[in-house]
Parts: structure tokens; sequence; C-alpha cells
């Protein structure tokens, strides 16, 4: 009889255990799948709670495509504005400047009625400045049989801060009427930062902007697979990024990142960007009043640095995503949970990136309620 109970015993326990791995999610195998489908090069994900950090990586089989590892550095475009209003968020906390304070702290050129633009207009968007990006000189656009290829006009030009801010083509709107997404907002709020802390902020880019963010940023939460580069030989472990240009597959992971600069020259891991966004909404690196602050829906979905969504199964969603010739990337907070999503991918041709990121992001939150 007792051996009859140890055997009984062991089914049981056997049954269930094949019953936790059958129905936990298999991450791995939507990233394959949507990878797969859509042309993918490659994609890094990333899943974290406060007790658990996952990453499944996939390559395309197409051996033109050079292989990426959860090691691999990625361009995170745009999200680097989220770090942007981070840190000046925690600039206010110090008391070295107050996000209500009007811009004319630097000199912004041609921009009309500077005392009317607070800082926290640009860093919600309702600056009613055009974007600096949509300009030629910028990035170009080419359209064959439905795909939509990208790439950086004059790569290897270094750009200083007042030849990006003539690049601005749109006429500029009243403040605070509209919210508009434009990357002039924070190619002005790195500057600010550059003025606040180290007052020379005519001459480059922003190179002193590196050394800010690394001191009072990555370090705070220990990112040592984030990098603001000040040249492209900050770029060693950066995977390769594709474009489809004209129906051929070419490499354009070579440009200067003064072109994206403090709206989008950040580039880092899946797991240090995972580390990052988990650290912020759980008050590591802003306090409960500035994330209240970053957190607020000024008009449009948009907060401070990023995007306000709301699910009926997974409630508040904080997020924002990033977009350069050769790179697509995103990331979730999931509030009731307590999670964060990172996706990171080596192409941004449309609309094959953008179909396997509303792909990859609606199986993953299904698995999530």
């Amino acid at each position: 009889m007792k051996k009859i109970g140890l055997i009984f015993t062991a089914l049981f326990q056997l049954f269930f255990h094949s019953c936790d791995i059958e129905t936990k999610p298999n991450y791995q195998l939507i990233i394959n799948g949507a990878g797969a489908r859509w042309g993918i090069p490659g994609i890094v994900l990333c899943l974290q709670t406060n007790s658990t950090k996952e990453t499944y990586v996939f390559n395309h089989a197409n051996p033109v495509f050079e292989k990426v590892s959860a090691n691999s550095y990625f361009r995170i475009g745009s999200i680097t504005k989220n770090f942007i209003a981070s840190l000046i968020l925690r600039l206010d906390e110090l008391d070295l400047l107050s996000i209500d304070q009007t811009i004319p702290i630097i000199n912004v050129y041609n921009i009309l009625n500077p005392d009317s633009i607070t800082i926290k207009m640009l860093l919600c968007h309702r600056s009613g400045i055009g974007d600096y990006i949509k300009n030629p000189s910028i990035f170009q656009d080419t359209y064959f049989n439905g795909e939509t290829g990208h790439y950086v006009t004059y790569p290897q030009r270094i750009w200083r801060f007042d030849e990006l801010l003539s690049c601005v083509l749109n006429p500029q709107m009243s403040p605070n009427v509209l919210t508009a997404y434009s990357s002039t907002n924070y190619l002005i709020a790195g500057k600010i930062i550059d003025c606040v802390l180290l007052g020379d902020y005519y001459s480059r880019a922003t190179p002193q902007l590196q050394f800010i963010l690394k001191n009072e940023m990555f370090d705070r939460v220990g990112l040592s697979n984030t990098i603001y580069p000040e040249n492209t030989a900050d770029y060693a472990g950066l995977a390769r990024g594709y474009e489809k240009i004209n129906g051929l597959i070419q490499d354009v992971t070579v440009h200067h990142p003064s072109i994206s600069n403090a709206g989008g020259a950040i580039i880092c891991t899946a797991t240090d960007l995972s580390e990052y966004i988990y650290s912020l909404f759980n008050n590591r690196i802003i306090n409960s009043t500035s994330l209240a602050k970053m957190t607020t829906d000024y008009g449009g979905g948009c907060g401070l640095g990023l995007m306000l969504d709301n699910s009926t199964t997974l409630g508040e969603i904080y997020w924002h995503g990033g977009e350069l010739p050769g790179y697509y990337s995103i990331f979730k907070y999931y509030k009731g949970i307590d999670t964060s999503l990172v996706l990171l991918m080596n192409t941004a041709t449309g609309p094959s990136a953008n179909n396997a990121q509303r792909e990859i992001l609606s199986a993953i939150e299904a698995k999530l309620r």
C-alpha cells in the first residue's frame, strides 16, 4: 500500500507539473512566429517583474542578417525622450530648475514666443514647435512594392544644435493649444540640461549630456550597458540595423548620433532598458511626486516623456516607442500587474516592423491577463 501511495503521489506531482509547463506562456514561440512571418532580422524581448526577468531572442534564418543576442545593443530612438524627461524631473526635485519655467534659459534662435513656452510644454509636446525630423535633410523614405524603407540623408554629418533647429519646417503653433509630437522639444530640453549643469551649450551637439545622463541616471540603477553616444566609436556591440531600400536589403547601421540628439540617441541592451523602466515606475529614479507628474495626461494621452493607455484587463499602461532607420523599439509598463516589457527589433521597414510589433504585443498581452 505504501508503494502504491508513493506511485500515486509521484503521478499526481507529475500531472500538475506537466500542467504548469503547458499553461506557462511560451513567449519564444510568439516572437519566432511573428519574426519569421514578417521577415524581421532579429528580435529581443524582455519581461520583468519584482521577482523575474526573462529574455527571449529571435534570429531570422536569412544568412545575410548578422545575428543578435540578449547582449546586443540597439538604438532605442525616441525612448530616449523618457530618459530626458526623467532627468529633468530629477533636476526639478533637486531645485536646479522648474518644469514650469520658460525656455529663454537658452538661446532658441528663431522659436516664436519662447517666454510663453515652459519646459513642461516641451516634455508633453504642447510647445507648438515644429519637428526638425520631418526635414528631408535629416531622414529619407523610399517606397517600393508597398514597403517603406528609411535611411539617414547624410549619415556621417555631425550636426550642431543651431543647425538642427534651423531644419524646423512646420509653421509654429501657439503654445499649449494642441498636443503635437515633435523631436525638437527634446532637442531643446537637452540643451536646457546642459545649460543648467554645465553652462557651455553652443559649440557642439550635446556631448556633455553623455556624462550627465551616465552620472545622474544610468549609474543610479546600474545600467552598465546603456550609452548616450558622442560619436560612432561608441557603437561597439551595436546590432546591425537593416532596411529595405527600393526592395533591396541594406545595412543602415552607422550614422552620427548628433542627428538624433536628446530626442533619440541612446543605445542599450533590452535587459538594461527593462531594468530602467521597472526602476522608474517603482520610484528608484524619480520620486513619487515626480512620477505622478510624468504619468499625468496633459492632452492626447501624452504625459512627460511617455504615452498613457488603459486596458479593461490590464489596467493603466505607460509606454513609448522609438524608430530610427534600422531599428524599431517599444517599452510598456503594466501598472496593475507591476510588469515591464521591452521589445527591440533591428529593422524599421514598414509595414512589416509595425505588423510584427502589433502581433507580438497582442499575443503577449493576451497571456498577461
